[in-house]
């Protein structure tokens, strides 16, 4: 066996000795904090007592499982504990095993932790794996810290941490807009209305939701603290009790790892929200977001401020004489055949490329809601839906597009093969443009 020099780590942490050690030896708190970050603890068993076995999994951000395996040889509550750790192959065989020696010494309010590793076995395969313990733990004590940091008394606090296949912009969107927070918040089977979401400092948010047999629960709060992409702080009122939630985002390689702590009054608080199905419910909460951003997945979606009121840029986007002065990336002119607005009417139009090659498009309208949204399919190889809307912003308007494609894959063929991105942004800017030179409508 290759020799493996110790390993000694010390952190001082913002929390009392007892609070650390129960951070260290319960398995709930054990799962919030171990492993780096982007790490999962889908299987958490924890039993601190001389002989007592550890089995600790964590997925990595790609799913990939580590199962760990250990037991504890020796336990003095608040002091000392020293336990065995390692990993098996995919036959539960050991690659490796580590002695663990962790020291909680009391200062003042805070608490110095000493830890001691020692290799006591390792396969040639594990020189994939040792190397990297040093970064690991020093990883998941940045992890604890902040859990701690969060938590004035551990037993008020329920944490939850996911790993999503979604950038953090996407994932805090989920957090601060009504239309995408309404579809996934809540076990499911429940529904949302979402009455106010003002995601500023000091802005409220309100939501109605109903249960499947029928009964309605709200909640309130005001965000204290907002932060786009990296961190959320807002209160949540419901039942007359309150708790503090704090949600920060990490993003990496494209994946955003969700962190939510929600702190409540008392531990009874947090007892009661624990039996009423918290738990669970933030679990499939997080669940229903994880399918919501896979469909996001299968979005274009792009937005424009322009320089007219929203009639004039409604009227714009739905009278052929004006559409065709516009529509279309650089370069493209557009002919109109035929456009019903109406729900169930179809737009007819040939785009013509600066080549001469010519585009028919058949379009047909869902939703026509003046002047506010409208919502049309591409009836077209590929298919896909548009959703427009309008925003009234004093003499300005924001017009919203979303492309919303049947699948990943479809979306990905669009933007590579047709320039979807690009094009859209194009249009746009044609009609920025036109906006901007005073266009007038009679």
């Amino acid at each position: 066996m290759a020799e493996w020099p110790e390993m000694v780590l010390t952190r001082v942490f913002s929390a009392p000795r007892e609070l650390v050690w129960k951070a260290w030896t319960e398995p709930g708190r054990v799962r919030a904090w171990w492993g780096p970050r982007g790490f999962g603890v889908p299987r958490c068993e924890v039993d601190p007592r001389p002989g007592g076995a550890m089995s600790i999994d964590m997925s990595g951000p790609d799913g990939t499982l580590y199962p760990g395996f250990g037991a504890f040889r020796e336990v003095t509550p608040f002091d000392r504990l020293v336990f065995t750790a390692g990993a098996a192959d995919s036959s539960g065989e050991p690659v490796f095993e580590i002695l663990n020696t962790a020291t909680f010494e009391e200062r003042g309010a805070s608490t110095l932790l000493t830890l001691r590793t020692r290799v006591l076995s390792a396969r040639p395969e594990a020189a994939a794996y040792l190397p990297g313990q040093e970064m690991g733990w020093s990883l998941s004590l940045e992890r604890l810290a902040a859990v701690l940091a969060g938590a004035e008394a551990a037993d008020r606090v329920l944490v939850v941490t996911r790993v999503f296949q979604a950038p953090a912009a996407l994932v805090f969107a989920a957090f601060t807009e009504a239309e995408r927070m309404g579809a996934w918040w809540g076990p499911r089977g429940f529904t949302n209305t979402v009455e106010e979401m003002d995601a500023r400092p000091g802005g409220a948010w309100r939501v109605t939701q109903v249960a499947p047999d029928g009964t309605e629960h709200r909640f309130d709060g005001v965000f204290h603290e907002v932060v786009p992409y990296e961190r959320l702080v807002f209160t949540q009122r419901w039942q007359g009790h309150e708790n503090l939630n704090v949600a920060t985002f990490r993003e990496l390689d494209g994946q955003t790892e969700l962190t939510m702590a929600s702190t409540f009054d008392t531990a009874a608080d947090l007892d009661m929200a624990l039996k009423y199905g918290m738990r669970r419910g933030m679990s499939e909460s997080m669940d229903r977001l994880s399918e919501q951003l896979e469909a996001a997945g299968c979005e274009i979606v792009v937005s424009r401020l322009l320089t007219a009121p929203r009639p004039l840029v409604y009227r714009m986007w739905t009278e052929p004489e004006h559409v065709a002065r516009w529509w279309g990336p650089k370069g493209f002119t557009t002919a109109v055949a035929a456009m019903d607005v109406r729900a169930g009417g179809d737009w007819r139009f040939v785009m013509r490329g600066p080549d001469g090659t010519e585009f028919p498009n058949h379009v047909r309208y869902v939703e026509v809601s003046p002047p506010e949204r409208l919502v049309y399919d591409h009836l077209e190889d590929p298919w896909f839906r548009h959703e427009v809307s309008f925003t009234a912003l004093g003499r300005e308007t924001e017009v919203t597009v979303r492309m919303r494609f049947t699948s990943v894959a479809a979306r990905e063929e669009a933007v590579r093969q047709y320039g979807a991105v690009e094009g859209l942004n194009q249009t746009l800017n044609g009609l920025a443009e036109l906006l901007a030179g005073g266009e007038r409508v009679a």
